[in-house]
């Protein structure tokens, strides 16, 4: 009973939340026809989103994020080969809410916010304004008196726009991923 206790005080209003997430994908393309099989390698992600936050009252939470995230890919176009890099960085206010008590508690998060991105290609670069959102939720095991283990389903979208034939379009990355986070809970 009583860590059941210790655990609704952690998101009670006046706390402070401090912590973050990370995420790794890694992918291949494969096609199939005329009786050939091609394979090659797909982009490698790794994401990181620190936080820090307050209870405005009990179990909801608003801060600000940052979203981090590094890719590496392959370009295959006959018989060359280019290496793309892209790295961004996203500033965002959060609003977070748990639901339940004890020891795990499920929560749903947003954000928006925005940033830059830089893609490599080859010998050339590029830097873009982004901007995106993000919509979460799992559950937080809660151990200890202060802190809390969290898994996460989630989407992202992020975008920026671009000049292509005298045009402006707007070119978006959509993602569904699986984050693994640690928050600590502070009185």
């Amino acid at each position: 009973i009583s860590f059941s206790l210790i655990a609704s005080a952690q998101t009670s209003k006046g706390n402070w939340l401090l912590g973050g997430a990370v995420s790794f994908q890694s992918s291949k393309y494969k096609s199939k026809g005329g009786g050939a099989t091609e394979t090659e390698d797909g982009p490698s992600k790794f994401i990181f989103t620190p936080q820090v936050g307050t209870f405005l009252k009990d179990n909801l939470a608003v801060g600000v994020m940052m979203n981090l995230e590094s890719t590496t890919e392959t370009d295959y176009n006959g018989s060359t080969t280019t290496k793309i890099t892209s790295s961004n960085s996203l500033i965002a206010p959060f609003l977070r809410y748990y639901v339940g008590s004890g020891d795990v508690r499920f929560f749903g998060e947003g954000f928006y916010g925005f940033g830059n991105e830089k893609v490599k290609q080859g010998t050339s670069s590029t830097s873009y304004s982004l901007s995106g959102f993000g919509l979460s939720a799992g559950p937080a095991i809660f151990i200890g008196d202060n802190a809390s283990i969290e898994a996460t389903l989630g989407y992202q979208s992020l975008g920026h726009s671009e000049k292509y034939n005298n045009q402006t379009i707007r070119i978006s990355e959509n993602n569904f991923g699986v984050k693994i986070g640690f928050k600590i809970y502070i009185k």
